[in-house]
């Protein structure tokens, strides 16, 4: 696949093991009343969380510029999700997708933001 070394497409696929998809209604139902994530990164197609429902994501496709981004989002001491990440310039959904998938598994291992360090360096290679 062009743009994306194997190891992480590889990585990607293990991830996706513990980080499954889930409906535009269930990821709603985490964000705060009147919270409106399309309106920061455009048009969502699809939506993620870990088995523990501690981290998730989606994938949008820009309105503006049509590029794809995806937003990482973490529940917090309160319980309440806050975003974590956001990155925007993605040539394609596939290439967004691998890059959450390595984001949220990166969050889900460390279990603590300071992972940004990583997700950057894993997002950028």
């Amino acid at each position: 696949m062009v743009g994306i070394p194997e190891k992480k497409i590889a990585e990607a696929r293990k991830a996706v093991m513990t980080i499954k998809s889930i409906s535009r209604c269930e990821f709603n139902l985490f964000l705060p009343k009147h919270f409106f994530l399309e309106s920061i990164v455009g048009e969502e197609v699809a939506w993620w969380a870990d088995e523990a429902r501690g981290i998730i994501g989606t994938v949008a496709r820009g309105v503006a510029e049509p590029s794809w981004r995806y937003i990482l989002l973490e529940r917090d001491a309160d319980g309440d999700f806050r975003v974590c990440i956001l990155k925007a310039g993605i040539s394609t959904r596939l290439v967004a997708s691998v890059q959450l998938f390595h984001a949220m598994e990166v969050f889900r291992k460390s279990g603590h933001p300071n992972s940004l360090k990583e997700v950057e360096t894993l997002t950028t290679k």
